[in-house]
Formats: C-alpha cells, sequence, structure tokens
C-alpha cells in the first residue's frame, strides 16, 4: 500500500469528480491518505509486522535444529520489546513480561526521544518525521499510538510464546549439557513426556551419560561447528554405539519438527505437482518430485553426463518394457484367436454330416471332378 500511496491519492481524486454519488466516501478516503500522520502510523504497523515477519523466515527453515528454537523465540520476542523498553530493564525470564510491568514501573519504558530514535533506526528511517510535528497534542497522539501498540503485541507475544515452557528449555540436551545433573534431570524429563525409553531402562540411561561425560569430548564439540546433530554423528563414529539408549532419546528429539511450517509447505508444493491434470501420479513418482525440489530449491539444477546417460538408459528400458508389453498382448491376443478357431472347428466336427448341405453345381471345381453323393454310412 505505502508503494503506491502517491497513486491511491490521484485516483480517487479522479474517482470523487467522476462519481459523485459517492463523492463523499471518496474525499473521506482522501482525508485519510493526505494526512501526513494517518500516514506514518500506517509506516509504522507495516515496519513492526516486517520485523516480526523476518523472525518468521528463521522458523520456517528447514535448516533450523531443535536445540535453536528456544533461542528463536526469545530473540523474537527481545526484538520487540527492546523497540520499547530499555535492553537493561528487560527481565532474564521473557515471559514476565505478560505481566505489564510497565504499568507499576513506567521508568522501565525508553524516554521519548530514545524510543523515537530507536524506532527509526530499528524499523523504518521514515519515522523520524514524527520529530518534525510541531503540534505537541499530535506528536504525543502519535507517540501513544506507537507504545499502546507494542505493548498490546509484547503482552500477546508473552502469552503466545513458549518462554516459560519446561519442555523446550529441556530441548537442548542435544547440546549434551556440560553438567552431569542437569544432562540426567533432562534426559529422564524428556522421556518422561514422549515415553521413548521403559522406566526400567532409566537406571542404564543415566550410567549411559555418566560414561558419557567422563570422555574427553573437546575435539568433538570443535568438530560439529555448533551442529547438535553433527555432534552425535562424530560421538556414535567414534565410540561405536556405545551409547544405544541415549543414542535413542537423542535421535528421537532430533525428529522433532520445529514448526508446522515445514509441512505445510510440503503440501502446497506437492499441490503444484499433482494436480488435476496430473492426478494419476504414482506415489513414488510423487516422492522423488518432492525430494529433487527440496534439494534444489536453493540452488540450480546441474544436469551432468552421468545424470543424462542414466535417464536414456532408463528411457531406453521404459521403451523396451512397452514394446515388450505389446508384443506379449498381440501374441496372447493370436492365441486366444486359433483357441476360438480351434474350438469352433471342434464344433462343427460333432455335428452329423447328413446335417451339413452341399451344391455340387456350386463348387469351382465340379467340371474337372465328378463329385459323387456318399451316405454317412459309406463314409
Amino acid at each position: 500500500m505505502l508503494k503506491i500511496w502517491d497513486s491511491l491519492i490521484k485516483y480517487i481524486g479522479v474517482a470523487k469528480v467522476e462519481d459523485l454519488k459517492n463523492s463523499n466516501k471518496y474525499q473521506k478516503f482522501l482525508s485519510f491518505l493526505q494526512d501526513d500522520l494517518f500516514k506514518t502510523k500506517i509506516i509504522f504497523l507495516s515496519s513492526v509486522i516486517n520485523k516480526i515477519s523476518s523472525r518468521n523466515i528463521n522458523f520456517q527453515n528447514q535448516a533450523l535444529e531443535i536445540q535453536e528454537l528456544q533461542n528463536q523465540t526469545k530473540a523474537c520476542m527481545f526484538e520487540i520489546a527492546s523497540l520499547l523498553i530499555s535492553t537493561k530493564n528487560i527481565p532474564d525470564s521473557l515471559h514476565l513480561l505478560s505481566n505489564k510491568p510497565w504499568e507499576t514501573n513506567p521508568d522501565i519504558l525508553r524516554k521519548e526521544e530514545d524510543f523515537i530514535n530507536t524506532i527509526n533506526i530499528e524499523l523504518n528511517p521514515d519515522l523520524k518525521q514524527i520529530n518534525n510535528i510541531k503540534t505537541e497534542s499530535v506528536r504525543k497522539e502519535m507517540l501513544e499510538f506507537c507504545q499502546n501498540y507494542l505493548k498490546k503485541l509484547i503482552e500477546l507475544l508473552a502469552d503466545y510464546l513458549p518462554l516459560n515452557s519446561k519442555l523446550i528449555s529441556s530441548l537442548d540436551l542435544v547440546n549434551l549439557p556440560l553438567d552431569i545433573d542437569e544432562f540426567k534431570n533432562k534426559a529422564l524429563y524428556i522421556n518422561s513426556k514422549f515415553n521413548i525409553l521403559p522406566p526400567i531402562g532409566e537406571a542404564a540411561l543415566v550410567q549411559e551419560i555418566k560414561d558419557l561425560m567422563y570422555q574427553n569430548l573437546v575435539w568433538v564439540r570443535i568438530a560439529s561447528c555448533g551442529s547438535s546433530l553433527s555432534l552425535w554423528d562424530l560421538i556414535e563414529g567414534t565410540y561405536m554405539k556405545k551409547f544405544p539408549l541415549l543414542s535413542q532419546i537423542l535421535r528421537y528429539l532430533h525428529s522433532l519438527p520445529t514448526t508446522s511450517a515445514n509441512v505445510e509447505q510440503a503440501f502446497s508444493v506437492m499441490k503444484l505437482f499433482k494436480t488435476d491434470l496430473r492426478n494419476n501420479l504414482k506415489e513414488e513418482t510423487l516422492q522423488s518430485l518432492m525430494l529433487i525440489h527440496q534439494k534444489y530449491q536453493h540452488e540450480p539444477i546441474i544436469i551432468s553426463s552421468e545424470i543424462y546417460d542414466s535417464y536414456k538408459k532408463m528411457k531406453k528400458g521404459l521403451s523396451q518394457n512397452k514394446s515388450l508389453s505389446k508384443k506379449t498382448s498381440q501374441e496372447e491376443g493370436a492365441i486366444e484367436s486359433e483357441n476360438e478357431d480351434d474350438v469352433l472347428i471342434k464344433e462343427s466336427g460333432k455335428r452329423k454330416y447328413s446335417d451339413v448341405q452341399v451344391d455340387p453345381n456350386n463348387l469351382p471345381f465340379t467340371d474337372s471332378l465328378k463329385i459323387q453323393k456318399l451316405t454317412p454310412t459309406e463314409i
């Protein structure tokens, strides 16, 4: 809308003149569009939404590992809260922001000048024009609008996001906490929530945790480059699957989806492949197309000579199968035809010769041969 703002003003101005019946309605729209304060509000709202959307892209990233979910959630909340509240006044436990601490302690909010500079830098440079509002009451109204919107947004995010979830905070188990008690408690809590191992196996799980933490894991942590999945792959490869119970816990956690966005995107992509005109696609073909799309979603597809030769070989095999199938069908049809002729012959042989009426005069060789009528007894 902001990109076509000037065009909207021109369009509504023309429509107001041409459509006299709705002239008052167009005038009302025109007065809003020509109001600089209204436009500034739209710029502010649009900028806040864009900031949240940019953070939401991280949640939709298929490369997002499960232990990063808590950090991304806190980062989203912190970025919005820091627009309104000084960073030093934001509590470590972000879920406490749902209690609206600014109502009991207004001093935690940014000062007027600091607030304008913050939204100007972090949201949109056009918001700096708030400083140019000369009328004090109008300027105050604009600031209250922005602050009240952020207060409500922070309140809703604090209630919606799992900022105080014990389950979410336990997911960093995949990073192998250095403290054995913390590691043990989180592993047992995860197991109690998902019933991965039977209760009788928890003692053995605790022993595996202790045995693992006694190993030198410094080089493994460095080699994994921050990836928890690579971290456990290196451990399993090094210690030859010495920790089977712990492996079940960590593999289970890595299989959990961070958000439902990936599933929704997969269904949307599937609709592009399996359309009304291609509704007979085999499940195997559809799965292959989906995997190719996922693999080359953000990089170009390079068809090597190996892939091309493989395609030609596969296509030749399909053609041969079709030809063989067609030839087999023709042969089966010919056999069925021969069988039908044999049946007819056999059926005709069962008929009595006396029932067959033959006119010797109509035969093509009656001039050269003498036809003798024989009775069935003579035959």
